[in-house]
């Protein structure tokens, strides 16, 4: 499998980069008062002419992430499933040991650190809805499935929350319903998730598009998976790709397509998946680069769950020492990244890895 892994080293970039992107357009959480920001000012965040889009639009790293999921679980996954080679046990298994103790043990120290913040502040940061119930549906990862009021806890757990439904849909589509090596259906799948995502009466009965935003893009992934096991020796798509891939963006400007409602969501639709097919061609021969790209590659996911308690924590420590959150100072944002990148490298290295393996080889092994 080594092998296979090196040759989607492009994907750890994407990862990153999409993991990177999400801390940046969170940083805005130390203007925070209750739910909203106060006295806030976006263009003096720091280094704003660079990290302007990140500033912006980094929230829709999340889409970034169920693209690249679908592309890697088509890759992995597809055959193994539906072909019968991997049981729902087994391939549950796997992916409750990659996502679920990180994800519990962040929701215990967040919970206690918005007790706290709570008692000072009188009202709870960022995320409200902090009770028992939410607690609860977070417990078992179905905080987001159209059963809670609103963002809870650790809030951000929302975009793994959805994408634990559509692993089950995937597998189930797999091993029931869609043949290894179809395309149709995946395709109708998609257009399917299209007609609700713009029929306003059926979003209104469902009163929830972020499940149908997640099956089309982990879909789209998925197809972009299928396209390169298939054509990534074929140098003329590549090149095609390559073309429509640096086209595109000009295009919406040319034909004022970013004035379409929701189109940021409808172009991440289409040129992700692009754009993973063209990174998946990605190869390094330095080992030592490849090796970087892994590890940064591996703290997406620890970043993700573990920045917010980490603000959490600066806020409060901060507000002990009366000392006012100096958001719009340079130091402050890299600092701030620093320390959540060391503190994800030393949680992946030490827990998530390790209570991991553990539980592989109890129930796997």
């Amino acid at each position: 499998m080594k092998n296979s892994e090196d040759k989607l080293i492009g994907l750890e970039i994407v990862r990153f980069t999409a993991a990177f992107a999400i801390l940046i357009w969170h940083y805005q959480h130390f203007a925070y008062f209750k739910d909203k920001p106060v006295d806030f000012f976006l263009e003096l965040q720091p280094f704003f002419s660079n990290l302007s889009y990140l500033y912006m639009y980094g929230n829709y790293g999340v889409q970034i992430f169920w693209c690249v999921s679908g592309f890697i679980f088509f890759w992995k996954y597809k055959d193994l499933i539906a072909e019968k080679r991997i049981s729902g046990r087994e391939f549950f298994l796997l992916r409750f040991s990659r996502l679920y103790p990180l994800h519990f043990i962040t929701l215990l120290i967040v919970a206690s650190l918005q007790i706290l913040y709570f008692k000072i502040n009188g009202v709870f940061f960022v995320y409200q809805f902090n009770d028992f119930y939410h607690f609860f549906l977070q417990i078992f990862f179905i905080s987001d499935w159209g059963f809670g009021s609103g963002f809870s806890f650790n809030g951000v757990i929302w975009s793994i929350s959805i994408e634990v439904l559509i692993y089950l849909i995937f597998f189930i589509s797999l091993k029931y319903i869609v043949k290894s090596r179809s395309l149709k259906t995946h395709f109708l799948i998609i257009i399917l998730s299209l007609v609700i995502f713009y029929t306003e009466n059926i979003q209104n009965i469902l009163n929830y598009s972020l499940v149908v935003d997640c099956l089309c893009l982990f879909y789209a992934g998925g197809i972009a998976a299928i396209f390169y096991k298939r054509f990534k020796h074929n140098k003329n798509i590549i090149i095609l790709s390559l073309i429509f891939f640096s086209v595109i963006p000009f295009m919406i400007n040319l034909f004022d397509i970013y004035k379409m409602e929701r189109w940021l969501t409808v172009f991440l639709l289409f040129y992700t998946p692009l754009g993973l097919f063209l990174f998946a061609h990605i190869k390094i021969k330095d080992t030592r680069i490849k090796n970087f790209l892994k590890i940064l590659g591996n703290l997406t996911y620890s970043s993700y769950l573990i920045h917010i308690p980490l603000q959490l924590i600066i806020v409060l420590i901060l507000s002990n020492q009366n000392i006012k959150i100096p958001i719009y100072n340079a130091y402050f944002l890299i600092f701030y990244l620093i320390s959540i990148l060391l503190l994800s490298r030393i949680t992946f290295c030490y827990f998530e890895k390790p209570i991991q393996d553990k539980i592989r080889k109890i129930f796997l092994s």
